[in-house]
């Protein structure tokens, strides 16, 4: 009766290693497109166009910061010390950060800002909730900028995301509330197309202030600025 119980639990032994055996390769298998899921992953964030920015500084509106780029210039660099860069899929928006110091900020060792300058607005300074001259951290959005074909002057929202000790804020061109476009030119042909995204100096932007999530309007201000935007051969920002 032992040898047969013997012989029993054997068959078991072998019919177990005999399913590992089957299992193993889909096991792997598994664990092979488990990988290359998050590898299309990071792709699928990294479809964009990096681009470096400068911006027109001459005085009043929206100008760089005062902190050189690490070419000692008052550029914007994608990649190297700001995040700057084009989306190639969906809405093909513009990107400009220096909010929060990206990772290239801080592998550069530069803190990049940008100023605002709301002095040209004169009476209407009483309005402001911070000094009319001020550095920031922010995020610039522009809408639908990247295009397969060149163009001239097309209307594009604008919003700047920055804040101040403690409160958050949004400066928005986007003819809505007395707040008027940004115009958008798009010149070139890839891998050298240039952008111009400029405001005239007396179109106005409209200042919001985000509470806890209660957003109301400040007031309105003129604000010009002109970003002159520069198409690289850099890889792809991955945001």
């Amino acid at each position: 009766m032992a040898n047969f119980k013997s012989l029993g639990i054997k068959k078991r032994i072998l019919s177990i290693c005999a399913a590992l055996a089957l299992c193993l390769p889909l096991l792997l298998l598994a664990q092979g497109d488990k990988g290359k899921g998050n590898k299309g992953g990071k792709s699928s964030m990294c479809q964009t166009v990096t681009a470096d920015a400068e911006f027109r500084d001459d005085g009043n509106g929206i100008r760089s910061g005062d902190e050189n780029s690490i070419y000692g210039d008052k550029k914007y660099y994608g990649l190297e010390d700001a995040l700057v860069c084009l989306l190639t899929e969906q809405d093909h928006d513009f990107i400009l950060s220096t909010q929060g110091g990206t990772s290239y900020e801080r592998a550069s060792g530069i803190d990049r800002k940008i100023t605002l300058n709301f002095s040209i607005n004169g009476n209407y300074l009483s309005s402001l909730p911070f000094d009319p001259i001020l550095e920031v951290d922010a995020l610039i959005r522009v809408d639908e900028v990247l295009s397969d074909t060149g163009y001239t002057d097309q209307p594009k929202r604008f919003i700047m995301w920055f804040s101040v000790g403690r409160d958050d804020y949004r400066l928005v061109f986007d003819a809505l509330d007395e707040s008027e476009w940004v115009l958008v030119t798009q010149t070139g042909t890839t891998p050298n197309r240039i952008w111009t995204i400029a405001s005239a100096g007396t179109q106005t932007a409209r200042l919001e202030s985000d509470h806890r999530g209660k957003r109301y309007t400040v007031d309105h201000f003129v604000m010009p600025f002109q970003i002159i935007v520069y198409e690289t051969e850099k890889e792809p920002t991955c945001l």
